[in-house]
This record gives C-alpha cells, structure tokens and sequence, in this order.
C-alpha cells in the first residue's frame, strides 16, 4: 500500500524570522536595545546577528547592524549582563537555548572567561 505524503512546509530556521521581522526597522530595533541595556549589549547584539543571520547571497540591507558590528571592541562583554544579552536574544526570534549558548563570554586560549 503507498500512502500518500502530504507536502509540509518546513519550519523557518530562527535567522529567517530575525530577517523578516526586522526587514527595514533595524534602527529603530537597536536604538530599543541601546536605550534599555547600553551600547556594549546592542553592539554584542549587532555582531551575534550578523554573524548568525547573515548570508552572503542574500537580498537584504544589513547595513544598520554592520556599521555596529565594526564598532565591536574587545572585552566589550565586561558592559552588560550575560542574563541580559540571553533576554534581547531571545526576544529578538533566537531559540532560548541557542541564545544561552551564543551568550556565554568568550574563552582565553587558556580556557578562562576572559572576565
């Protein structure tokens, strides 16, 4: 007996929610982020979400996330809260656990939070 597949719509992966939901309102977006919780956490915001949601074959204006993005300076993670950077992330379309995950500082080559 063959059973007839029905054609189901694959689930949108996180990156693609992030793009649509924020598809020409970036700035408005960030400057929510930089009001509540500083400039360190929307600048780690802009880096995480270009790195994870950006491709390079795409139609898209990272432009407002970019120019925060060459702002980074190292050990900015010093200027907000983990807890924090999990909360916006969440909020923004990442799933809870790979907000935890993309949260936690950054090691040293020796293994240690650079904190």
């Amino acid at each position: 007996m063959i059973m007839n597949k029905q054609k189901t719509k694959k689930p949108k992966v996180f990156s693609q929610v992030i793009r649509e939901q924020n598809n020409g309102v970036w700035d408005f977006t960030l400057k929510e982020i930089e009001e509540e919780y500083g400039n360190a956490l929307m600048t780690q915001v802009c880096c995480l979400v270009w790195w994870d949601c950006q491709t390079t074959k795409e139609d898209y204006d990272w432009s407002e996330v970019y120019k925060h993005v060459r702002a980074y300076k190292y050990n900015v993670e010093a200027d907000y809260k983990e807890s924090d950077l999990v909360k916006v992330l969440h909020q923004l379309g990442y799933p809870l656990k790979r907000a935890i995950l993309r949260a936690k500082q950054p090691k040293n080559t020796n293994g240690k939070r650079r904190l």
